[in-house]
């Protein structure tokens, strides 16, 4: 009886592969190789004032390598019509001068101000011949699988910012967070001696905390205008918690002074999570 049983199953099983549709199988996967740009150790990594001096180093992430390549730009995310820097790249690793007197060539602009973003890729073409573009009309042509993978950047974005006023990072600010559930101002200050270190005070205005500890420090990045917010404990007790601790990264605009934090918050007896926070100029 069981042995009919299995021969049935194998049977209908038989029937049912035999009526799939071949529409629905999994199309042929073809190997294409994934572009790794990253910005040589000299290199600008952002436009200043207009400004820019970069290199560019373009590799691959495997080492199956193309059988061409051209590198590609795109600006302001208008992906339908990417203009091509360099064709014929067959040498990997390159690392390829990009300085804004190129961009503004490429692109037939006369300044390049504030705002403007270029993306850098590279198209490859396979050994098959066929091409793959590093942007379509959609986007960017990777999907987060790729983008993920430890160390992987098959694109560059260079943003146009203004030049850093350390009396912008500083003053009357407000605070948000939705994630914490606090709104409130604060005042952030700067470092004596260093104009790329600010402090923040005030950021906990909830009944029953006071701020008797260290201010909140965080310290710019020149080169990215990334932030880190150094490790601070700035209330010894507030709501049941010891020694309330703020830390973490973000983004600074020196366009308008915003910063754009997340913070993981913790205490002696555990964390909150990570938190963002905006602070905008009063």
């Amino acid at each position: 009886m069981r042995t009919n049983i299995i021969k049935s199953i194998f049977f209908f099983v038989i029937l049912f592969l035999n009526s799939c549709n071949s529409d629905l199988r999994m199309p042929e996967v073809q190997l294409v190789t994934l572009p790794k740009l990253a910005f040589d150790a000299t290199s600008d990594r952002l436009i200043l004032d207009g400004v820019y001096t970069g290199k560019i180093v373009f590799d691959t992430y495997y080492k199956d390598l193309p059988a061409d390549a051209n590198i590609v730009i795109a600006m302001n995310g208008n992906y339908s019509s990417p203009k091509t820097f360099k064709t014929g790249v067959s040498t990997f690793p390159l690392t390829q001068a990009l300085g804004s007197a190129d961009l503004k060539t490429l692109f037939g602009l006369s300044t390049i101000v504030a705002g403007n973003y270029f993306e850098v890729g590279m198209d490859v073409k396979m050994q098959n011949g066929t091409w793959y573009p590093a942007f379509n009309p959609k986007g960017v042509a990777y999907g987060s699988g790729p983008v993920n993978l430890p160390g992987s950047s098959p694109i560059l974005k260079i943003a146009a910012v203004c030049g850093y006023n350390s009396a912008l990072a500083v003053g009357s600010y407000h605070s948000v967070s939705g994630d914490w559930q606090s709104e409130g101002d604060i005042t952030i200050t700067l470092d004596p001696t260093n104009k790329y270190i600010v402090y923040v005070s005030g950021i906990e205005t909830l009944e029953g905390l006071t701020e008797d500890r260290d201010k909140l420090k965080m310290v710019i990045n020149p080169a990215d205008y990334s932030v880190v917010a150094v490790k601070s404990v700035i209330a010894s007790y507030a709501w049941g918690y010891h020694n309330l601790s703020y830390e973490g990264t973000g983004t600074y605009d020196p366009c308008t002074g915003k910063y754009n934090m997340s913070f993981l918050i913790t205490s002696d007896e555990g964390g909150f999570g990570k938190n963002g926070f905006i602070f905008t100029r009063k």
